[in-house]
């Protein structure tokens, strides 16, 4: 299946035919594309104030200061995520606390959150890794018992499900990502997804539309209506050729998301008794965005199974077609935080060890006669 087609297309064409490619110029809240990708995206969220930005980044940024996280602040959050879910935090001049994962699911423990004070956080970003959302309901509970916002990060998981329902409405807040390896993609773009429940609200003592007024504002210069600037933010808008192309994207999602688990299913199956797959509990359901997998002690190494899987032909290292070691380091351990001395509070040894072990298969968007032809290479190989 082709991930972009005749629909992209046509819809590119119409955006550059209105010769008005930002769409703020003349509507403080966007031009049509910006405004029907908003539309489209609460209506597949069952509801909730959808916000075009820039990109995943952007998203969460917006979204920490709009809930009003600033300097001295501490935001709760995974070791084993991108680096873009915790620049925001720094960025904004709060503090992040990692805390380790589950070892089965790799997503925040919600036992070893339970654990935490109250008093030592002030918001806890969620991330469902490589799309499965497991935990995400029990860590809501925690947050709710201790007075800490949520915030999904779901850059990986547009169209996960928990407890029978698309996540993204569990936090007060959820972001998204739509870059080039996401699973709807415009080469560039975020969301921001602002929940309108009233429980919440009372919860934090928050309004939702003062919420969506200034995550608004801050995308846009801190500018809100005509010229009345509130603050100074930096340019976090998604252009109307973006926002064209993501519309399409978002009419195919759940296809997409259909051949991510049927690839997934099929990878499993064939090198599930050699590797350890990424768990999903009960009651939630993953978009398997990639398949991941941790090498066992007493099987193959990752880095012998990698080294083994390296010059396939369907290794073309671009999205939907690559074999990869995923995060080969924890956030904590990279160069930035390792340079400034940085200590967190907390033991994070199984996220760390699980770096070791990770080997990913992405191979998404493939007909069946493609992943016929992995499933041979991937068994003559192991």
């Amino acid at each position: 299946m082709k991930r972009y087609d005749d629909l992209e297309l046509m819809l590119l064409k119409d955006a550059l035919d209105s010769e008005e490619l930002s769409g703020f110029y003349s509507n403080p809240s966007g031009g049509k594309y910006i405004r029907l990708l908003e539309s489209m995206f609460s209506r597949y969220h069952g509801g909730g104030e959808a916000i075009a930005v820039s990109n995943g980044t952007s998203a969460i940024y917006c979204a920490l200061l709009a809930l009003g996280i600033k300097p001295g602040d501490k935001v709760i959050t995974t070791p084993l995520t991108f680096v873009g879910t915790v620049s925001p935090i720094i960025q904004v001049g709060a503090e992040p606390v990692f805390v380790d994962v589950d070892e089965s699911t790799w997503n925040l423990s919600p036992q070893l959150l339970s654990e935490i004070p109250s008093e030592s956080a002030k918001a806890v970003i969620f991330v469902p890794l490589l799309g499965n959302p497991s935990g995400l309901l029990e860590i809501e509970k925690t947050c709710y018992e201790k007075g800490w916002y949520l915030i999904e990060d779901n850059a990986q998981a547009l169209g996960a499900m928990a407890g029978g329902q698309r996540i993204g409405s569990r936090g007060i807040v959820s972001t998204y990502s739509f870059q080039s390896t996401k699973s709807m993609s415009c080469g560039e773009g975020g969301m921001v997804l602002i929940s309108r429940d009233k429980k919440k609200s009372l919860q934090h003592k928050t309004i939702p539309r003062d919420i969506i007024h200034a995550v608004r504002a801050i995308r846009n210069h801190g500018l809100k209506y005509h010229g009345w600037t509130e603050s100074i933010c930096g340019n976090y808008r998604m252009s109307e050729l973006q926002a064209a192309v993501a519309c399409a994207q978002m009419m195919k999602i759940d296809m997409f998301n259909f051949l991510q688990r049927r690839a997934s299913k099929r990878l499993i199956k064939v090198v599930g008794d050699i590797m350890t797959p990424q768990r999903v509990n009960d009651g939630y359901e993953s978009t398997r965005f990639i398949t991941g997998f941790n090498a066992d002690n007493d099987g193959p190494t990752a880095d012998h199974i990698l080294s083994s899987l390296e010059d396939l032909p369907v290794n073309k290292k671009k999205p939907g077609a690559n074999i990869g070691h995923g995060y080969s380091e924890i956030v904590p351990d990279l160069a930035y935080f390792k340079s400034r001395g940085f200590k967190n509070p907390y033991p994070l040894d199984v996220a760390r060890n699980l770096t070791y072990g990770f080997v990913w298969l992405d191979f998404r968007w493939k007909t069946d006669e493609e992943m016929d032809v992995i499933i041979r290479q991937i068994e003559e190989v192991l």
